[in-house]
């Protein structure tokens, strides 16, 4: 118990708010496949054509700007996301749902 009681973390506190290097790459490697699979469509598309919204968890952010990075690798454009400020009710269901609250 002493040792368990001495011991501590190396990670940094905000470490689970971030994406991991890994996670950045698989984001990318999947808009990269995306933008191949749909490249007619995404070739024509217009800057202002592309609506993007992410929860207001850094992590979140984070993987929507690699997806997009990978996703528009080969166009000169970036399009700017709506960040949603409110709670996240499909990432926080068990706060929100009746029902998974019921059989808890």
């Amino acid at each position: 118990m002493k040792r368990l009681n001495d011991w501590s973390t190396r990670m940094e506190t905000d470490y689970d708010n971030n994406l991991t290097q890994n996670g950045r790459e698989l984001m990318k490697d999947l808009g990269h496949r995306m933008f191949m699979r749909l490249f007619d469509l995404i070739s024509n598309l217009r800057s202002n054509q592309i609506k993007v919204q992410t929860t207001n968890i850094i992590r979140t952010q984070q993987s929507a700007d690699e997806y997009l990075n990978g996703l528009l690798s080969y166009t000169s454009f970036r399009p700017n996301y709506d960040i949603n400020q409110n709670e996240d009710y499909l990432l926080k269901y068990p706060d929100f749902c009746q029902n998974y609250i019921k059989v808890r």
